[in-house]
């Protein structure tokens, strides 16, 4: 599972050179976790205290790890927590998400399909505002979560809650569908299942790309 995440080591890298304060760990409401229909592991990451990745940058790591190919297929999302000296723009946040997306898609041999994607902004029930990006992309090659020819599903999204002065940066990659066998005749058939990544990006107006969920773990982010 690490190795799902290793390209996200390019965005706390980046966050951690910003004169970090210790942040205020950012996690799904436990009340909303506990009600969601898949079992999520949670993984909260120590504070990075040291070494080429600076200092003070907080992960919470959330896993959908089925038995077998499924459905519902695989998932995980990172959150991470920074508490800075001067606000990063969301610009610059927005660069470092995307920055770790293609890093991730590279590391899980994952194709991205060409362009920025689909973006937009919402609020969280927190009452903080996002911006957000979508992205999707065929895995090449099999790796340590995704098998081969799976379409995959990428959320980027950041955001700032004054209250307690932190950013946060998530980032989120989902298995769409899978291909079944393939026919003597006529095209292959794919078969879709998108519970995971409704659970992990929805809410309860579709402010995502149409996913509705009144348990979308990032909808419901403690950011204070």
């Amino acid at each position: 599972m690490r190795a799902v995440l290793a390209g996200l080591l390019l965005l706390a890298a980046a966050l951690a050179t910003s004169g970090c304060l210790d942040p205020h760990r950012v996690v799904v409401d436990p009340g909303v976790l506990a009600r969601t229909q898949l079992d999520w592991g949670e993984d909260r990451l120590p504070l990075d205290g040291g070494g080429w990745l600076g200092t003070k940058s907080l992960e919470t790591r959330y896993r959908f790890s089925p038995d077998g190919s499924g459905p519902p297929y695989p998932a995980v999302l990172s959150v991470f927590s920074l508490r800075e000296s001067r606000r990063s723009p969301t610009e610059d946040l927005l660069r470092q998400a995307r920055d770790s997306v293609e890093a991730a898609a590279k590391e899980q041999h994952i194709s991205l399909a060409a362009g920025p994607g689909r973006t937009g902004t919402r609020t969280l029930d927190s009452g903080v505002a996002t911006t957000w990006f979508v992205r999707e992309g065929t895995v090449t090659q099999r790796g340590p979560l995704f098998e081969e020819a799976v379409k995959v599903r990428i959320i980027g999204e950041v955001g700032h809650d004054g209250r307690s002065e932190t950013s946060v940066v998530a980032i989120g990659l989902a298995q769409v569908d899978r291909q079944m066998q393939c026919p003597l005749l006529g095209p292959c058939q794919r078969a879709e299942d998108l519970r995971a990544w409704v659970e992990m990006v929805g809410d309860p107006r579709g402010s995502v790309a149409g996913a509705v969920s009144a348990t979308g773990l990032l909808h419901h982010l403690e950011t204070h």
